[in-house]
């Protein structure tokens, strides 16, 4: 097995900073079978932020290294643009999907009872039903 180290001196915070943030923004990477797409979005930057300051935490617990390199330096901020809606018909599709082949009738009551919560709350909170929709997936996906 080989491992490789890059190495990269820096003098202050903005040059790593800076050298992160350039190295993920010209970073090609593929997408699906045949895209391939340049950079990443800032809330990707800022996950990876978010990792190596962590790492770097307990590399100082450890004292492995003298000060975290990452002090100071501010993570960017994520900007989310999420501007999908649900409609009328992807509702019905909802419980369409619901009441076509239900296990039992707890399963049909609950998932009914689930699914017209998140709609609710998605009409008078007026929040992203997308990413709650998502998490409702996640959460059904072991059943």
């Amino acid at each position: 097995m080989v491992i490789v180290i890059n190495i990269f001196i820096v003098k202050d915070k903005n040059e790593l900073s800076n050298h992160l943030v350039q190295r993920i923004s010209t970073r090609n990477r593929k997408v699906g079978r045949d895209t391939i797409k340049t950079g990443v979005n800032k809330s990707t930057i800022r996950t990876y932020w978010s990792k190596l300051n962590s790492f770097f935490e307990w590399l100082l617990s450890k004292k492995l290294i003298a000060q975290n390199p990452l002090l100071g330096m501010n993570a960017p901020r994520p900007q989310f643009n999420d501007k999908r809606e649900i409609i009328e018909s992807d509702i019905k599709k909802l419980y369409s999907a619901i009441t076509l082949y239900p296990p039992n009738t707890f399963v049909l009551r609950r998932d009914t009872a689930m699914i017209s919560l998140l709609i609710w709350i998605y009409e008078s909170c007026a929040n992203s039903f997308v990413s709650i929709l998502l998490l409702y997936v996640a959460i059904l996906k072991p059943l």
